[in-house]
C-alpha cells in the first residue's frame, strides 16, 4: 500500500485569502493615497504659499512633483528591467505586464515616506533600490520576502539621513511659521529630546504638545513629517474605507495600535506623566505622531508580508505593536518602520505558531499556547515599561543619532 505524506501545517483556506483581486486591492489603495497627497499640497504648499512663507511656485506644487517622479521613475525602471532580462521586446507586452507588475505603487508609496523637500534624487534612488533590487530580482510581484517601499525608505534613511532630516526640519520650520507655533521638528525627535534630557518619561503636556499647538493638531494633520504620514483623521479615514472595501485586513491595524496605546499608557502611569485625563494624551500623542498610523493601515498590512491566518495577524500586530514601543520609548525613533521590517521575518514561524491554535476545538494544547505566548508578550511589554523609568542606558548608546 502507497502512504500518502501530509503536512501538517500550515493550512492556509481559500477563505483566508479572501477573493479580493490585486488589481483592485491596488487601485483601492490609490484612491486612499489621493487623498493624503492632496492634503499634502494644501498643508505644505498651498497654505505656506498664500501666506506668503514660501514664494516660488516649484514648491507649491512639490507635493505633486513628488508623487509624480516617484511612479515614473518607478515604471521606467521596470519597465527597462522586464524588456533587457524578461526580453520582452513588444510593446503591448512590455506595457501589459508592467501594468499588472504594480510598480508604480512603490514609487508613490516611497514618495509619500519621504518629507516634501526632499531632492528628487532621492526619491529616484529609492523606486530603483525598491522596484529593482527588493522586488523583481526576487521574482517581480508576490515574491518579495520584505515590503520593497519600506525596506528602501529605511535604506534611504540610513544612507540620506542628514538631507532627510534637514529637509522634514525646513518643512516643519515652514508650517510653524505658518500656523504660529513654536515647533521645530516633528513629534517624535521632539519627544526624544525631552527623553534625553530628563532621562525618563516624566515630562508634561505643556513641555511636548504646546509645541505642536494642540493634539487636535496632530490628528488634523498640523504638523510637519513625511507627505504621507501627517494626517491621524485621513489615516482612520482611509482605514475604514479599505475595510470595507476589504482591501485590508481589520485586525492589524487594531491590534497594532492597540498594542502601543495600551503599553505607552501604562508608562505614563508608572513615570506620572501629567496632563489631561490621568496621562492618555501622552498615548494618543503617540499614535498621533510619526508614522504608526500610517503604517498601520498601509504598510503592516502588506499581503505579501504579513500572515495568512487571522490569529497569525493578531499575533503579528501585538508583536508589531511590542517592537514599535520598545524603540519609541525607550531609544526614542519613530520605530514603526523597522519594526515591521524585523517582525515580518516572523511571518512563516508565527503561521505555523497560529495553526496550532487554531480551530473550534480548545484542548489542553491550544491553552498552553496561548498562556504561553501571552506570558511572553506581557514579559517583554513589562520590560519596556521598566526602561522607561531609567533612559540612562540607551541615552548614553544613541546620544549621537539624531
Amino acid at each position: 500500500m502507497k502512504k500518502f505524506l501530509i503536512s501538517k501545517t500550515p493550512f492556509i483556506r481559500s477563505v483566508d485569502l479572501g477573493s479580493i483581486s490585486t488589481t483592485r486591492m491596488m487601485y483601492d489603495y490609490l484612491v486612499a493615497f489621493i487623498s493624503f497627497i492632496m492634503f499634502g499640497f494644501v498643508i505644505n504648499g498651498l497654505v505656506p504659499f498664500i501666506n506668503g512663507e514660501i514664494t516660488q511656485v516649484y514648491y507649491l506644487v512639490k507635493p505633486f512633483i513628488n508623487v509624480l517622479v516617484g511612479i515614473l521613475s518607478s515604471v521606467i525602471l521596470e519597465a527597462i528591467y522586464i524588456l533587457i532580462f524578461k526580453k520582452v521586446k513588444k510593446f503591448k507586452l512590455l506595457i501589459r505586464e508592467t501594468h499588472y507588475s504594480f510598480g508604480f505603487m512603490i514609487g508613490l508609496v516611497i514618495s509619500l515616506l519621504l518629507p516634501v523637500r526632499v531632492p528628487l534624487y532621492i526619491i529616484v534612488v529609492g523606486c530603483f533600490i525598491g522596484n529593482i533590487c527588493l522586488k523583481m530580482i526576487f521574482g517581480g510581484l508576490g515574491k518579495n520576502i520584505f515590503n520593497p517601499a519600506l525596506l528602501a525608505y529605511a535604506v534611504l534613511y540610513v544612507v540620506f539621513n542628514k538631507i532627510i532630516v534637514n529637509s522634514m526640519n525646513e518643512q516643519v520650520l515652514i508650517l510653524s511659521n505658518t500656523l504660529n507655533i513654536t515647533a521645530t521638528q516633528a513629534p517624535v525627535p521632539a519627544m526624544r529630546e525631552l527623553m534625553l534630557k530628563l532621562g525618563n518619561l516624566g515630562f508634561s503636556y505643556s513641555s511636548l504638545i504646546n509645541q505642536f499647538g494642540s493634539l487636535f493638531n496632530l490628528f488634523v494633520g498640523f504638523k510637519g513629517g513625511n507627505l504621507g504620514e501627517v494626517s491621524g483623521i485621513l489615516c482612520v479615514l482611509a482605514y475604514i474605507y479599505l475595510v470595507i472595501r476589504k482591501s485590508i485586513n481589520w485586525r492589524v491595524p487594531i491590534f497594532y495600535t492597540g498594542t502601543v496605546f495600551v503599553i505607552s499608557y501604562v508608562a505614563a502611569i508608572v513615570n506620572k506623566i501629567n496632563g489631561s485625563f490621568y496621562g492618555i494624551w501622552f498615548p494618543t500623542f503617540n499614535l498621533l505622531s510619526g508614522s504608526i498610523l500610517f503604517g498601520a493601515v498601509f504598510l503592516a498590512t502588506d499581503y505579501v508580508t504579513t500572515p495568512k491566518t487571522p490569529n497569525g495577524k493578531i499575533i503579528y500586530a501585538i508583536l508589531l505593536g511590542i517592537f514599535t514601543s520598545f524603540i519609541r520609548l525607550v531609544i526614542g525613533f519613530d520605530g514603526v518602520c523597522l519594526s515591521i521590517i524585523l517582525v515580518s521575518l516572523l511571518t512563516p514561524v508565527i503561521d505555523i505558531v497560529a495553526s496550532k491554535i487554531r480551530g473550534p476545538i480548545i484542548d489542553s494544547k491550544v491553552i498552553i499556547y496561548y498562556v504561553l505566548i501571552t506570558v511572553i508578550f506581557l514579559i517583554i511589554s513589562t520590560y519596556i515599561v521598566y526602561q522607561t523609568t531609567d533612559l540612562s542606558f540607551f541615552n548614553k548608546i544613541f546620544a549621537n543619532l539624531k
